[in-house]
């Protein structure tokens, strides 16, 4: 029997940057070397502010086939058709098949490897939905999670921990220097291009002022 090993990576994504692509390069390349077949990308359909699902949709579907080529992965990105992204993952595992095994993708913070247990333990034996025709389904995934930090800003910021908060402040401000800063690791590694950044850039700044003006 060939197993499947599959990432669940749920979240917000507003906007989606750099230390989003470290847990997932994290969990990718992990501490056991469990070699990864498959991908979800799943965005939470509620906006944050002023930042839609559908913009986050449009920027990793822009880049997806640069991940496909780095990571070597099969991906698949959707915004979730449930309120929450959490809850369409578990809809995901539950309609798996046999010799599908799942690991949600968290960051390191507490109450995300609280969760992420939770979901493993739910599927293994004696689990809340273990299904004894498709067995144990679920199976961590040790990964070395380093937050990644802002080295090329221009203000006070430097040395902190990329935010999503701190990106949409950058937006409202139309300051594309240190929105870019948020990037560094994707432009680097050619994973997104400076004019796609750009382009990404004044369509939520846009947004904003559509919302703002609203």
């Amino acid at each position: 029997m060939i197993y499947k090993n599959i990432l669940l990576f749920p979240g917000g994504f507003k906007p989606f940057h750099d230390g989003h692509l470290s847990i997932l390069e994290s969990h990718i390349s992990n501490i056991d070397k469990i070699h990864i077949n498959k991908v979800y990308i799943i965005i939470s359909p509620k906006n944050r502010e002023y930042i839609t699902a559908d913009s986050t949709l449009w920027f990793l579907t822009q880049i997806k086939n640069q991940l496909v080529d780095i990571y070597n992965i099969n991906l698949e990105i959707n915004i979730s058709d449930m309120p929450s992204p959490i809850t369409k993952c578990y809809n995901i595992v539950n309609h798996g098949e046999f010799g599908e095994k799942y690991c949600l993708v968290t960051s390191n913070k507490d109450t995300d490897l609280k969760r992420k247990d939770e979901f493993v333990k739910n599927y293994l034996y004696t689990g809340k939905y273990y299904d004894l025709l498709k067995g144990e389904q679920s199976i961590y995934i040790n990964a070395d999670i380093e937050p990644i930090y802002y080295k090329n800003r221009t203000d006070n910021k430097n040395n902190i921990p990329i935010s999503s908060m701190i990106i949409r402040n950058d937006i409202i401000n139309n300051d594309y220097i240190n929105f870019r800063s948020a990037y560094d690791y994707m432009l680097s590694n050619h994973i997104v291009s400076e004019n796609l950044l750009k382009i990404y850039f004044k369509k939520i700044y846009n947004l904003y002022y559509f919302f703002k003006d609203k």
